[in-house]
């Protein structure tokens, strides 16, 4: 039941990860990372 309660809370937090990930990703391929600084 709790898990149940919390659902909207633990998939935005989910899908908040995956985009840190993602753009985390991105910025370790970066050529020029002084440039982002």
């Amino acid at each position: 039941m709790t898990n149940f309660m919390y659902q909207s809370c633990i998939q935005a937090c989910w899908t908040c990860a995956q985009a840190c990930e993602m753009c985390a990703s991105a910025c370790l391929r970066e050529e020029d990372v002084k440039a982002m600084a």
